[in-house]
C-alpha cells in the first residue's frame, strides 16, 4: 500500500503547497547573520517540554471526550517534530514543504527512519508575552481544534501515534511540530 498523506495547512500554507518554492516568512524577525548556526533560545528545552506535553495532552483530553482513543507518545516522533520546528524557528519559515530543501512530510520521516502507512502533520506559531507555558500550549491546541483541517487530523480516528515539537526563536516565537502517524507492521 502506498504511503496516504494528511496533511493540514493555516490558510496561507495552503497556497504555498501550490506553489511549494515559496514560503511564509515572518517579517518580525530578524534573519541569522551568514554563517551562524545556532542563536540564543528564548525558552530553555525543559520549558519547551513543558509546552509540547501539555499541547498533547490537550489534545488526548478533545480526543476522549470525542469517543476516541488517545494518541501514544512516541520518542522518536518527538524528536523528528521538534527538528522540523527548530529549523522553522532557526531559518524564520513556516511551510509543510522546507522551502530550502523541499522536503515535505515523506522525506522528515524517512529521515528520522520510520516508516509509516499513514502520516500527518499540523504546524502552527505563535508568541504570547507573558504567557505561562501551559498557556502556549493551550491556545495552540485551540487554534489547530477551531481550524477544520487541523482538527481533521486531532481527530481522525485512524491515527495512533502522535508527538509535538516545539521550538523558540530569540524573541519568544514559537514554533509547533504535531506529527500523527499509523506506522507500517
Amino acid at each position: 500500500m502506498k504511503n496516504q498523506f494528511k496533511m493540514s495547512f493555516l490558510p496561507i500554507a495552503l497556497a504555498l503547497n501550490v506553489f511549494p518554492s515559496f514560503a511564509q516568512e515572518d517579517p518580525d524577525e530578524a534573519q541569522p547573520a551568514a554563517g551562524v548556526e545556532s542563536q540564543q533560545l528564548f525558552f530553555a528545552e525543559s520549558e519547551l517540554k513543558v509546552i509540547e506535553d501539555e499541547g498533547l495532552r490537550l489534545v488526548n483530553k478533545a480526543r476522549v471526550d470525542a469517543g476516541l482513543r488517545e494518541l501514544i507518545f512516541v520518542e522518536d516522533l518527538h524528536q523528528a517534530a521538534r527538528r522540523y520546528s527548530a529549523e522553522m524557528a532557526k531559518r524564520h519559515f513556516m511551510s509543510h514543504v522546507d522551502p530550502q530543501t523541499h522536503e515535505e512530510l515523506r522525506e522528515r520521516m524517512d529521515k528520522a527512519g520510520i516508516r509509516f502507512r499513514i502520516a500527518g502533520e499540523n504546524l502552527g506559531k505563535a508568541r504570547i508575552p507573558g504567557a505561562a507555558l501551559a498557556e502556549i500550549a493551550r491556545r495552540q491546541v485551540e487554534f489547530w481544534l477551531k481550524s477544520p483541517s487541523h482538527r481533521q487530523n486531532i481527530m481522525d480516528g485512524v491515527f495512533e501515534e502522535s508527538a509535538i515539537g516545539a521550538a523558540s526563536t530569540p524573541s519568544g516565537k514559537v514554533y509547533f511540530t504535531q506529527f500523527f502517524l499509523v506506522r507500517k507492521k
